[in-house]
């Protein structure tokens, strides 16, 4: 086989993924909100000066009220850390979330993030799914995040496609982004999380 052949069916085979990718989420027909959990990666990117785990409930906290009581309303979850899916649903049960079927990382595997950056081991598909997340976050009404130059360029390219997309921020509260105060950060979310699991009387 040519390589041209064979670079061909490359470019097949992603288009294919988009296209069930775009599928699953119907994207042009529901109404969005993007939240982007940053996690597991800035974890070891930063040693002795890391960048603090949010929960869930935090974003869930910043987004309008009126898109939390709107049982129509999805959230499109962003995030490189497998629990964050597990958290959001554990505790929002009935909320719409969507997000890709793809490999992801479980917090900061010990510290060995920085070791293997793409949780596929496959470079080709991580790019295909920045893509598409690009795409996607463009039809948004708005995004929920934390300082991140990801978020940040993903935030201006939604207001490029609309220049009234809301956004909200997690961290807007004046303190650092990166901090030794933060180094126990994942077990300091966990605890959290237990905290939250013993009281009855919920989150909010």
């Amino acid at each position: 086989m040519e390589r041209g052949e064979e670079r061909g069916e490359g470019r097949e085979e992603a288009e294919k993924r988009e296209e069930e990718r775009r599928a699953v989420f119907d994207y042009k027909r529901i109404q969005m909100i993007v939240f982007h959990v940053c996690r597991g990666d800035d974890v070891v990117l930063h040693p002795g000066n890391q960048r603090r785990y949010y929960p869930v409930s935090y974003y869930v906290k910043n987004m309008n009220s009126s898109k939390l009581s709107n049982p129509n309303h999805y959230v499109f979850l962003l995030t490189d850390d497998a629990r964050v899916i597990n958290e959001a649903h554990e505790f929002f049960p009935d909320m719409n979330f969507k997000y890709f079927d793809r490999p992801r990382h479980n917090g900061s595997n010990n510290g060995t993030v920085w070791e293997n950056q793409t949780p596929s081991r496959n470079p080709a598909s991580e790019v295909i799914v920045l893509v598409a997340a690009f795409e996607l976050a463009q039809e948004c009404s708005a995004i929920v995040w934390s300082s991140s130059g990801f978020a940040q360029y993903m935030y201006n390219q939604m207001l490029l496609a609309n220049p009234s997309v809301e956004s909200y921020r997690v961290d807007d509260d004046g303190s650092q982004i990166h901090s030794s105060a933060y180094n126990t950060t994942e077990s300091d979310l966990e605890n959290y999380l237990n905290e939250l699991r013993r009281n009855s009387s919920g989150i909010f």
